[in-house]
């Protein structure tokens, strides 16, 4: 057990996944551009109709 304990405290824990703003701030607003125009199409559509 105290083999486990030290292989632990030398492994920590996964590391969290960075958001992709923080990874690459230049690669979000491509996303955020198509997210927009695609809800502005589905809005145009229930207004048209």
């Amino acid at each position: 057990m105290l083999l486990a304990l030290e292989h632990g405290k030398a492994n920590p824990l996964l590391r969290r996944r960075t958001p992709l703003i923080e990874r690459s701030p230049a690669g979000a607003w491509p996303l955020v551009a198509a997210l927009s125009i695609a809800l502005n199409r589905l809005l145009f559509l229930l207004l048209a109709s």
